[in-house]
């Protein structure tokens, strides 16, 4: 089916789109492909599109976080080890290689999106997401647009209360709990879809919650909902959208399921192949999140606590209590 919205996220109507059925979606060379190939090749392994594709969105993998092998080939074991590869010498230049691929396949006024959280290592805190911007910005000619901050908004519970446990500067804990995303765009007239996309999209802070634990098969998925909205936003029915780091789908899937053609890239059997199936099954996008929608506080009920209120979050600091 393909679906057209409303500006605040409702549907409007669907049609039915031959080329969308779930059958055909993964075997159609034409409008998906996701390949099992590092995207460091990604201009040689997929020339026929160089300069053809609209968006590129991507959540690369992290450099020391996650074994992705290790979770491929067994997911049950501990897949959180730390690796060797150097930040600075080896991660960061391997972007830069997969960003200057990405250049090559996008047309004129196309987007690159690049969602990245920072990283703690060895008693260090790495500003990923900015250090990947800069190499970006050293490479290529890429406009800066901007950086959308994503909000987990159900995530970070377990160290927030460390400083007021323990206030002195020796155990401040940094809790994690935003994303940054950062958009640019390779020189041209870009096409921009206004019409069809909910106003709050188009604001520098994005709620959205993560993928529930175990939803899908992968170590560090993140939501549909988040390529969804930049699919919308930013290309049009029947363009291409990229993943070089494509992972469980997510991307691929928005990508088709809005009407357009999808082209992804991983090095891992399984997550190509997870893909593959992904796109022709039921969308896990969530309604609630396609757009902001006020309650009038008559009408609110809170739902029930699910434990213990976290440090500084109780009806006294938010009255303004004074304390000492």
């Amino acid at each position: 089916m393909n679906v057209k919205y409303n500006r605040n996220g409702t549907v409007r109507y669907m049609t039915k789109a031959s080329h969308l059925d779930p059958g055909s979606r993964a075997g159609d060379f034409s409008r998906f492909r996701v390949l099992l190939q590092s995207s460091e090749n990604a201009a040689t392994a997929a020339p026929d599109l160089n300069g053809k594709v609209s968006l590129a969105i991507t959540s690369p993998p992290y450099h020391n976080a996650i074994d992705y092998e290790q979770h491929a080939e067994d997911s049950t074991k501990n897949y959180r080890q730390r690796t060797n590869i150097n930040y600075a010498k080896d991660y960061l230049p391997l972007m830069t290689r997969v960003w200057d691929e990405v250049w090559t396949m996008l047309k004129p006024g196309g987007h690159l999106v690049i969602n990245a959280g920072t990283v703690l290592d060895d008693g260090f805190h790495y500003p990923l997401p900015q250090d990947l911007l800069h190499q970006a910005l050293s490479s290529r000619n890429w406009r800066f647009i901007r950086t959308i901050v994503w909000f987990k908004v159900t995530a970070g519970v377990k160290r927030a209360g460390s400083v007021i446990q323990h206030p002195l500067p020796d155990y401040w804990s940094y809790n994690i709990m935003t994303e940054h995303i950062q958009v640019l765009r390779k020189p041209g007239r870009p096409k921009l879809n206004r019409a069809d996309t909910p106003n709050e999209w188009w604001e520098s802070v994005w709620d959205l919650a993560p993928v529930p634990p175990g939803q899908v098969d992968h170590p560090a998925p993140y939501p549909e909902d988040l390529p969804h909205r930049f699919v919308r936003m930013l290309t049009q029915p029947d363009e291409w959208v990229m993943d070089p780091f494509n992972g469980a789908g997510a991307t691929t899937k928005a990508a088709v399921d809005l009407g357009r053609r999808a082209l992804g890239f991983d090095i891992s059997e399984k997550y190509v192949d997870i893909s593959k199936v992904r796109v022709s099954e039921e969308s896990s996008v969530r309604r609630l999140q396609l757009s902001v929608e006020p309650v009038p506080a008559p009408l609110f009920v809170p739902g029930k606590s699910r434990g213990k209120t976290r440090h500084g979050a109780g009806l006294a600091t938010r009255r303004g209590s004074k304390h000492g």
